[in-house]
């Protein structure tokens, strides 16, 4: 049976005008350009009053590292007042979307994905004695570099959105 680990969770809200449909590329394209297959879990566009709708986006990519460990990224898109708006942004005339959004990044990682150590009693126990042998080196290379994948796609949506800093933690 696989074993799911989270390696870390970061999350953005944001409140202004922005580009909606460039902010969902930009999300695809860093997950595509990564080698992460990409699928569209949820896609919910729910009208609540005449200041926008409620849109909610959840993307999931799946990437392959090894055949017993498979990286997992989660991008979930909460927009609220969303409407399209003709005006200009960043100095060019555009449609824009303004409002609130709040972006949640989850890095997990799914262990025995393959399920080689199921079966039997003792492929179970097998497989955890592997995990528990390389447990340390699973974290080092692989859980930690997760997480520091998903700060990057958090700087990115940042830039994006002109919410960043003169330094970064990581």
């Amino acid at each position: 049976m696989s074993k799911i680990v989270t390696a870390g969770e970061t999350l953005v809200k944001y409140k202004g005008n922005y580009d909606w449909g460039a902010l969902y590329q930009l999300a695809i394209n860093w997950l595509l350009g990564r080698r992460y297959r990409v699928e569209e879990k949820r896609y919910k566009d729910k009208m609540t009053d005449a200041a926008g709708s409620e849109v909610e986006v959840q993307l999931r990519g799946k990437r392959k590292e090894t055949p017993f460990i498979r990286k997992l990224m989660e991008v979930d898109f909460h927009l609220w007042g969303h409407k399209e708006v003709k005006g200009i942004l960043n100095g060019k005339e555009t449609m824009y979307t303004g409002g609130r959004i709040s972006i949640h990044i989850t890095a997990k990682v799914e262990i025995d994905w393959q399920n080689i150590f199921v079966g039997s009693k003792w492929k179970e126990v097998m497989g955890d004695f592997y995990f528990w042998v390389r447990k340390k080196e699973f974290e080092l290379t692989v859980i930690d570099d997760h997480e520091y994948e998903a700060l990057r796609l958090e700087l990115e949506i940042k830039k994006f959105l002109k919410m960043e800093t003169d330094t970064h933690a990581y």
